[in-house]
């Protein structure tokens, strides 16, 4: 509960008087390289099979998340410019933005955690190994 309070206080402080710029979700540069060295390190194909189906799933639900997550940025934003939006109601969309995040993180989790069990350590160090950044949140 720490942590949610500690997100909603951080996302609260970065949106007042921010604008919001959109980005919030997966490093599309970066899934694809996730899905090229899956491509050069799994030798099986049943495995490699099943490991792309999970980056699959990881796009799909990250891209629900990151639609939800401008939707109600968009409605952050509009109801900041209205001085006459009630406290309550921005605190419950900002709390709703922090869980879509905590959620966000929590999806990525759970999928690199899969992904992670179906390949040996050396397999993982080549898909892993990337220098970019897999997600990105900015408000």
């Amino acid at each position: 509960m720490k942590r949610d309070h500690a997100v909603l206080m951080l996302l609260s402080g970065l949106a007042a008087g921010c604008k919001s710029t959109g980005d919030f979700g997966m490093n599309a540069a970066r899934q694809d390289q996730t899905r090229n060295a899956i491509q050069a390190s799994i030798a099986s194909p049943e495995r490699r099979n099943i490991m792309m189906g999970v980056v699959d799933v990881l796009e799909r639900d990250c891209k629900t998340i990151e639609n939800r997550a401008l939707g109600l940025r968009r409605q952050i934003s509009e109801a900041n410019r209205n001085y006459e939006t009630p406290r309550a109601q921005l605190e419950l969309l900002y709390s709703r933005l922090g869980e879509l995040t905590v959620q966000f993180g929590e999806t990525v989790k759970m999928r690199s955690l899969e992904l992670r069990a179906l390949c040996s350590r050396d397999e993982w160090k080549q898909i892993a190994s990337h220098k970019t950044q897999a997600i990105h949140f900015t408000f």
